[in-house]
């Protein structure tokens, strides 16, 4: 299923139109579009409408898990960021790709639709930004993203205090107990893999001198407190593995 919006200046007027229908809109100078697009086909019908690159379209579809990244070229630019999801100390990522021009912002999602209700509720949740067109459309997509890792962090933060509190059960499953240590490790290396890009991303944004430059500070100090919080996580199951050694170095001895 595609989504799509239309602004006119500043105000939503038109929700879910056919993607056809995009062209005869944007003649009209004072409408701004959000396209949402699920198939390298509907991509393709868009592309030579809005002056695609070539490239860009191709890595839309391409290779998934790619480094987080904002690209510009001639007529828009293409960022490819990610979703970040957890489940019990297991965390998946779903890529999301979108190229922004003056007017419209169009993205592209490979297999996860769960957040887009979020994601036009966060655009409701603001509407006298909306006369900034499509950057006002991009800073919601970047807070939505950011905010999902915010969540992933501190669901992270969770499972490492219960790691702590296993250490020192009076039974402790010391096999069981290194498993799940590795797997956290991994989901915050994974999760500081996709945040640390989005410094950069957001930064260059922020150099932009418009009415939404608080709005874009705010998403890159959110980010930062990913990344820091993902490192000092990291920190803490170091010390919880050598605990952990130390214990299990202590009950063999007194064995």
């Amino acid at each position: 299923m595609t989504r799509s919006r239309l602004y006119r200046s500043g105000v939503l007027e038109l929700e879910d139109f056919p993607l056809a229908d995009a062209a005869h809109h944007l003649a009209d100078p004072s409408v701004t579009l959000w396209l949402d697009v699920g198939t390298a086909a509907d991509l393709a019908a868009l592309a030579a409408e809005l002056g695609l690159h070539p490239l860009a379209v191709t890595a839309a579809f391409g290779e998934d898990h790619q480094r987080p990244k904002l690209v510009r070229y001639d007529r828009h630019s293409f960022l490819t960021a990610a979703t970040a999801r957890v489940t019990g100390d297991v965390l998946t990522a779903s890529e999301v790709d979108a190229f922004v021009t003056d007017r419209v912002l169009l993205t592209v999602h490979r297999d996860d639709t769960t957040g887009l209700d979020a994601l036009t509720a966060r655009w409701d949740s603001t509407p006298e930004l909306a006369k900034s067109g499509a950057a006002f459309l991009l800073h919601g997509l970047l807070d939505h993203l950011v905010d999902g890792h915010l969540e992933a962090a501190q669901a992270l933060d969770e499972q490492v205090e219960v790691l702590e509190d296993l250490v020192f059960a009076d039974h402790v499953d010391h096999t069981g107990l290194q498993r799940r240590a590795l797997r956290l490790r991994r989901s915050l290396a994974r999760l500081r893999h996709l945040a640390v890009p989005m410094r950069e991303i957001v930064g260059a944004l922020m150099r932009r001198d418009d009415t939404l430059l608080p709005y874009f500070q705010d998403v890159h100090d959110h980010v930062l407190r990913v990344t820091e919080w993902t490192e000092s996580l990291r920190e803490e199951i170091a010390t919880i593995r050598e605990t952990q050694l130390s214990i299990q170095g202590t009950g063999s001895t007194r064995s």
